[in-house]
């Protein structure tokens, strides 16, 4: 877990997405709703610690997040890809079950089902598939590798009721769920038969820990942000961008207490490279222009 002492580990705490809790009552067929209409479905006797064993009867704490929109991965510090994949989400979910503050396991005839509003920016359905996660936050960017849990599906398109809007239906089997670090997420891959390029950032700073800067490219016409990778000090590079795409390379910095934010917008071209302009701002400023993508 990344030190909070980190500027840009705190502001994420402070500013991204807030969790919620939930309490499980292993002898139900439970079903819960989120603030912003995530259905989560379990069965009943559905965890065991993580040796095997039977719950006490201590309560069981069910811990919920929800990444669906370019503002909550910029302020949560939660891409949906990184030059490994250059993704598109249709949304990015962290769920975790503790007893006594200690992490559980699901049970192998037990599946989760989570269904999800469609993401308003999202391009279209289609192509999505689960992806669970492969590295921490930071230094390193938050990274998503494809699930090969052929028992967890994702279906397109579904509809709770006549007139709702469309959802996105995950069922989750116990290996991908036990296996992810609490978090999946269902994407698309955005460069599939186009062109793709490696961008390189320089941002202007005295800083000689990448730690203080993050680098994020913010695409104009998908629900997609990749975070570029640090390759010294004050240098980000981010491989496999699509070209011919509108985006904003988007750099946040946080040091002496202070923060500072510079955006640059461009039609993505071969070997492209940027400086964008950074500009001390306060910690509501950065969030308010984080908050307009």
């Amino acid at each position: 877990m990344p030190s909070t002492q980190n500027p840009l580990v705190a502001f994420q705490m402070r500013n991204g997405v807030t969790p919620e809790f939930f309490t499980y009552n292993p002898r139900r067929i439970p079903r819960y709703v989120s603030k912003r209409g995530s259905a989560i479905e379990l069965g009943a006797e559905a965890f065991v610690t993580l040796g095997g064993l039977q719950l006490s009867d201590a309560p069981v704490r069910l811990e919920f997040r929800e990444v669906l929109d370019k503002k909550d991965m910029l302020l949560s510090g939660i891409p949906s890809g990184t030059d490994e994949l250059i993704l598109e989400s249709g949304g990015q979910f962290y769920l975790q079950a503790t007893q006594d503050n200690r992490a559980l396991e699901l049970v192998p005839r037990v599946r989760i089902g989570l269904a999800s509003r469609s993401p308003a920016r999202l391009s279209r359905l289609t192509d999505m598939r689960l992806f669970s996660v492969k590295g921490p936050l930071l230094p390193d960017p938050f990274t998503w590798q494809l699930s090969t849990d052929q028992q967890s599906t994702v279906q397109l398109g579904i509809r709770l009721t006549p007139d709702s809007p469309d959802y996105l239906l995950a069922v989750l089997n116990h290996e991908l769920f036990n296996q992810s670090m609490g978090w999946v997420s269902y994407q698309r891959q955005l460069y599939t038969g186009t062109a793709t390029t490696t961008l390189q950032v320089t941002v202007d700073a005295a800083a000689q820990d990448p730690q203080q800067t993050l680098v994020y490219l913010v695409f104009a016409d998908y629900n997609a942000v990749a975070q570029f990778h640090a390759t010294g000090p004050n240098s980000f590079s981010l491989a496999n961008v699509p070209t011919g795409t509108e985006a904003t390379v988007v750099v946040l910095r946080g040091a002496g207490g202070k923060f500072y934010l510079g955006q640059q917008t461009v039609i993505i071209q071969a070997g492209q490279r940027f400086s964008p302009v950074l500009t001390e701002m306060s910690e509501t400023s950065v969030v308010a222009e984080l908050s307009k993508f």
